[in-house]
């Protein structure tokens, strides 16, 4: 039989996850690699979030101004065609200074922010992430909670 401290932190746990999922926010995804969108999509999904998908800046950038209805920007820091997620986050906040943004990561050292970018502008999520850890992030940068 589990005791008093185990059923508590259980439905600690419970609550926790019901609370991190999504409301049907809608989440650009701006990723190139499809083994990592692939999971990344299922697990935005499967947590009740509403997503599109762009798999560079510029086409990022081209949703973006077509889409007014996006809650947050959910973006690989690295990635072809000329624009980091950074330079994403950047023109998509000159457009909707409101906008949520995400940066996502692999690497631990050698991409920096922008001089003009504090380290309050985005939150960075490193690779790799589980489930849990992706939708509480995802919660809190929605909730607007710092850093």
């Amino acid at each position: 039989m589990p005791t008093t401290t185990a059923k508590a932190r259980k439905i600690q746990e419970k609550k926790l996850d019901e609370i991190a999922n999504g409301k049907g926010e809608k989440i650009l995804v701006v990723e190139d690699d499809p083994k990592v969108l692939r999971l990344t999509l299922t697990r935005l999904r499967d947590l009740g979030y509403d997503v599109l998908v762009a798999p560079d800046g510029p086409k990022a950038m081209d949703i973006i101004r077509q889409q007014a209805d996006i809650d947050l920007i959910m973006s690989d820091v690295v990635m072809p065609g000329g624009m980091t997620g950074f330079d994403v986050a950047t023109q998509a906040r000159a457009l909707r200074p409101d906008l949520k943004i995400l940066l996502v990561t692999g690497y631990a050292k050698g991409v920096a922010p922008p001089r003009t970018a504090t380290n309050s502008d985005y939150r960075v999520l490193r690779k790799p992430y589980g489930s849990r850890e992706l939708a509480r992030t995802l919660r809190e940068v929605l909730n607007g909670k710092s850093l």
